[in-house]
């Protein structure tokens, strides 16, 4: 429920603030948040709160149910932001940031080009 709340309220400041300005969401990801190496017992702490969790990481079962959560909370954002109108990049920190920045600017400069020839070809007369 709580979640819920959060995402309709990010979710509708999002929104706003695209209304008003040109929004890009730049989310930078490192491998271990998306799937957890198989490393043993794991201690660690939350920066935040200062809580301690231990993780088993050698058992396949939790590595495969994080990566599929990892996967879920990835596609909700996708959603998220293309609800919202808002042109997104994905960069991960193993891989040149170039390539995937190109690519976004490609793909915002096709979809400007796209729009430009749309309304100049609804006001042509026929």
């Amino acid at each position: 429920m709580i979640l819920e709340s959060l995402a309709q309220a990010s979710f509708s400041m999002l929104r706003q603030a695209n209304r008003r300005h040109d929004v890009v969401a730049v989310q930078i990801t490192d491998p271990y948040e998306l799937e957890l190496p198989e490393l043993g017992r794991l201690v660690l702490e939350d920066a935040e709160t200062g809580e301690i969790v231990e993780v088993g990481t050698g058992d396949a079962r939790k590595r495969k149910a994080f990566a599929e959560r990892q996967s879920r909370a990835q596609s909700d954002l996708t959603r998220l932001f293309r609800t919202a109108g808002i042109d997104a990049i994905r960069l991960r920190t193993d891989q040149p940031y170039t390539s995937a920045w190109r690519d976004s600017l490609r793909h915002e400069r096709n979809a400007v080009c796209e729009d430009e020839r749309g309304k100049a070809e609804g006001g042509r007369l026929k």
